[in-house]
Formats: structure tokens, sequence, C-alpha cells
């Protein structure tokens, strides 16, 4: 069985369809190389590598310690890289995988570098206190254990910290910041790994730099969403992976072999 802490995107996974979370988690299939996924993974990377440095974890331990994981990895600096700097870490870490010609490759890798031109002029101008940057954190939902790597948590002025995920989907919307599960995990991990409250879950959106903010969630919600989270470990524990057929099917690469389309389930 996989790793033990159920992630959002394990989460995610099995409620759109057992049998999928199946060929994933337990047989150990991949997913086919996508541009938006190496687009996607690309850009946090590049954002990793130039905000990283810049971390500022001071106090925020629970523990009241510091060791190197909190600043991420990265050897500390005072100043951000300049754009040169961080246009020859995004050459660097571009991941060439999944496009379909060279053409895309392009288009894409442009769209990339005019958005880190904008994020880098904004991000030198506003200078956010950064706390932690692709953070594995793991705690517990209800009785459920779970893990998530954050992309980015800020020091607010009110001292309380801003929990971000950055997002290079074309739309998104501040409807998509209230209602994302998502954010609800990461904020149940950055609450019981830090003493500092969470008062903003936000959607960074790259291609607009648009900071999409919500206010932290109530007990209500993050009850319901444990008891979803419980069922989910309940059934992955009940080795329960009967396909659910649904929007999800017409880009699922394991369709062929999907017994709701004729193909032949793999055992448990």
């Amino acid at each position: 069985m996989p790793r033990r802490e159920l992630s959002y995107s394990s989460f995610h996974t099995y409620e759109e369809c057992p049998q999928r979370w199946k060929y994933l988690y337990v047989d150990g299939l991949k997913e086919a190389d996508r541009s938006y996924f190496s687009f996607g993974r690309s850009m946090h990377l590049t954002l990793e590598a130039f905000v990283g440095p810049l971390t500022s974890p001071h106090r925020l331990r629970r523990n009241g310690q510091l060791t190197i994981f909190d600043f991420g990895g990265h050897s500390p600096r005072t100043d951000p890289m300049s754009l040169d700097e961080l246009l020859a870490r995004y050459r660097e870490l571009w991941i060439r995988d999944g496009y379909s010609n060279a053409d895309e490759e392009h288009k894409y890798f442009l769209i990339g570098t005019d958005l880190l031109k904008r994020f880098h002029s904004q991000f030198v101008s506003s200078r956010p206190v950064t706390v932690a940057v692709e953070r594995d954190l793991s705690g517990r939902m209800g009785n459920v254990p779970i893990h998530g790597i954050v992309d980015r948590i800020d020091l607010r002025e009110g001292r309380g910290l801003e929990v971000l995920d950055y997002k290079t989907s074309r739309e998104l919307s501040l409807e998509d910041a209230r209602t994302s599960d998502q954010l609800t995990f990461y904020q149940v991990l950055v609450q019981q790994n830090y003493s500092e409250p969470v008062e903003a879950l936000t959607l960074y959106h790259l291609r607009s730099l648009r900071p999409l903010s919500a206010p932290p969630r109530d007990a209500k919600v993050v009850e319901g969403l444990a008891t979803r989270a419980g069922v989910v470990a309940d059934a992955i524990r009940g080795e329960r992976f009967e396909p659910h057929p649904g929007p999800v099917c017409r880009r699922c690469e394991f369709r062929p072999q999907c017994p709701a389309f004729g193909g032949r389930s793999t055992s448990a």
C-alpha cells in the first residue's frame, strides 16, 4: 500500500475514481507526460529557486527551534537574485517532456518568461516576508493522517500567516479560492505545524499575478472535509477500488484497461 498519510492529490483522485487511484497508487502506473504538467512544474521549480533563499522562518515553529529544513534547504540570502539570474535558472530547470512539438514548447517557454519578468518586478517591489517554500508538512484531519507540500507561506502584517498555492491555469476565480479543498487541507497542516494563526488562504494565479484570497475555513467546513477524508481512508483500507465513470474518463490514459470500458482490472 502507498504512504500511510493521505495527500490532497491522493484524496481528490480517489473521490474522482477509486479505480484510477488504484492504477496510480497501488499498481504504480504512470500518468502520461502533458504540456501543462511540465509547464506548471517548471514554474514551481523556478519560483522555489527564486523565493526559497529569501525565507525568514524566525520564531514560527511550535517548538521554537530552527533547523536547516526551516530554510527549505536553501542557503539564505538577503537580496533576491537579479532578473537575469532568475531567467538563467528558468532555462536550467525547464522540463521539456509532454509537448506535442517544438512550437508548442517554445510558446509555453515564452509565456513563462513573460510571467517571471512580471513576477520578479512585483516581488522585488513588494518584498513579502516569506517563511516557507515547498514545505512538506504532516498532520491529522480528524482521525486521518495527512500530508502536503505547501507552495509558500507568508507572514502578514498582522503577524498571521497567508497560505499560498501557485496555479498556472488559464482561468481562476475568487470562488475557486473560497471552495478549494486543497487550501482547506493546507490550512489544517499549517495550523498544526505553526504557532501563528492562518489569516488568509490564497490561490496565486501566476499568469495574471493575481492573489485570489479567501478567509480561513471555519470549523464546519474543516469537519466536513475531515468526514470525506475519513470515508476515503476507510475505503482505501478496505481495498474498494470500483471505477466511477464520469467526465474524468475523457482524459484518463488508463481507460483501455479499465473494467468500466471492457478492460480487465488488475488484482488489489
